[in-house]
């Protein structure tokens, strides 16, 4: 049972936000070839239905819409198709409609004022992490790498300000963390903070992101060398977040004789323990911060595996819509549009209703009042 209902209004707003930048990503060419009969204009709105409501699997959304005659009529055919169109079109049709989708809503986010108290500090920061997405051997034999569990990894720029995926990548075991931070464009972080898990973690790297003018911030792989260049006072009090600073160094990172003679000169090294006594080492390019406002910034990291957690647990990241590598990036990135769309709406979510409960109420209302998706 819902504790509460979200007002008709809400339909209203999916459509007025939805409508004119579905339409556009349909109308991308090559999106109707071959599939003159189901039109991509049905296929997104069907599977942003699919993900707002949480649904198991893609046959029962299907099983839901199919008597649903006027709601096909809205989407400009004359009745519905069979669950084995929709399956052979979410496999093979391509993904770049859903992709144009995600990021004209991510255009749209950046429109938005951020709340966040500490926006001096966020409002050019992102979590770089990566998730791990199991599928079968039998049915997904393209994702079987040597003897680890068949998959692919989810590769996710997390802007922490605005709380939405800004950068999404797929790829599998042969090539790791390291190898997609290589590969990715890094013009496009000019100026801001990365805050990197352990996997990217490789002086090359760190240096690559030096050079291309994008600061970051890390643990210290333990066993990675370093020499003090300077080392500043430490206060004899806790810092105001309740760590206890042991040390603040400006270092020279790496070896010129380890295998990529690489030196990252000039980083921050600040090491400090929490009320328990546990010792963390937080590295970063930024030197203008206090240690106390760097290691609050790495703790924010979190919030990406909480976002992981809600797009493969409450938006069915892990229930991909096919098993080609075709569907799987389809399956990312409608969860992910619809995680922004989400984000967008946040602000009329009633204050006592769930974003899962509310998502799928919404949904129900959309599907309802066919004058909304009247388009």
């Amino acid at each position: 049972m819902l504790a509460a209902t979200p007002s008709r209004s809400s339909p209203q707003r999916v459509r007025h936000t939805l409508q004119p930048l579905v339409a556009e990503a349909a109308a991308l060419p090559g999106m109707d070839r071959y599939r003159k009969a189901f039109p991509a204009l049905a296929h997104l709105w069907i599977l942003i239905l699919h993900v707002l409501e949480g649904s198991p699997s893609l046959r029962q959304t299907h099983a839901r819409l199919r008597l649903r005659e006027r709601l096909w009529q809205a989407w400009g055919m004359t009745r519905c198709i069979s669950r084995t169109q929709l399956t052979r079109s979410t496999t093979s049709r391509p993904a770049d409609g859903a992709f144009h989708l995600w990021q004209t809503l991510v255009a749209q986010a950046y429109g938005r004022s951020v709340s966040d108290p500490d926006l001096r500090l966020l409002l050019r920061l992102e979590a770089l992490d990566s998730t791990f997405i199991t599928l079968s051997e039998k049915l997904a034999p393209w994702s079987k790498h040597g003897k680890a569990a068949a998959g692919q990894f989810v590769q996710c720029g997390f802007d922490l300000a605005r709380e939405i995926p800004v950068w999404l990548a797929l790829h599998g075991r042969e090539a790791n963390d390291r190898e997609a931070l290589r590969q990715r464009d890094l013009s496009e972080l000019v100026g801001w903070t990365v805050i990197l898990d352990k996997g990217y973690y490789a002086h090359k790297r760190l240096a690559d992101l030096r050079e291309a003018g994008v600061d970051f911030i890390t643990r210290r792989y333990e066993p990675a060398s370093f020499e003090v260049r300077h080392a500043w006072a430490v206060p004899a009090v806790p810092l105001g977040t309740g760590e206890w600073l042991v040390g603040d160094y400006l270092i020279d990172l790496g070896s010129p004789n380890n295998r990529t003679s690489t030196v990252v000169r000039g980083v921050r090294l600040i090491q400090y323990e929490t009320a328990d006594g546990e010792r963390h080492e937080v590295l970063t390019s930024r030197l203008d911060l206090s240690a106390g406002e760097l290691i609050q910034l790495y703790r924010k990291r979190w919030q990406i595996e909480l976002f992981f957690r809600f797009l493969k647990r409450q938006l069915g990241m892990i229930r991909p819509l096919g098993y080609s590598h075709q569907a799987l990036w389809l399956t990312v990135l409608i969860v992910a549009a619809v995680a922004v769309l989400l984000m967008l709406l946040e602000p009329h979510r009633p204050v006592d209703e769930s974003r899962v409960a509310w998502a799928k109420a919404v949904a129900t209302l959309v599907a309802d009042d066919l004058s909304v998706l009247r388009l």
